[in-house]
């Protein structure tokens, strides 16, 4: 998100929206990404799973990369094939100097 574009508390979202395959025994949906946030006026990120608020993630106070997961558990008996729809929303902070950056996005069946 490049802030100077943007008014203060105006966001903008990445969607994923995919079917997927699930194990009976592990079924989990893990959401994993890289982020980066710095700036004196920061805003937050946020991410939703199927349009409810999993976590934010607040300013950090130095300026490097961070990873970040999340493992959204589905009640499952049977093989199961859920439609999961992932929103990673970005939000201006007060001023200019608060872009924000993801990379290296997963969303897919836990490995583990």
């Amino acid at each position: 998100m490049d802030a100077s574009k943007m008014k203060e508390s105006e966001s903008t979202s990445i969607h994923i929206t995919g079917i997927l395959l699930l194990n009976p025994f592990n079924p989990s949906v893990c959401i994993m990404f890289y982020y980066s946030m710095f700036g004196k006026d920061m805003g937050k990120l946020t991410v939703l799973v199927n349009g409810v608020s999993k976590f934010e993630i607040s300013p950090e106070v130095d300026n490097r990369w961070r990873r970040r997961e999340y493992v959204h558990t589905i009640n499952c008996m049977f093989f199961c094939w859920p439609v999961v729809e992932v929103e990673i929303k970005a939000t201006r902070g007060p001023g200019p100097l608060s872009d924000i950056a993801i990379d290296d996005l997963y969303v897919g069946p836990c490995s583990h």
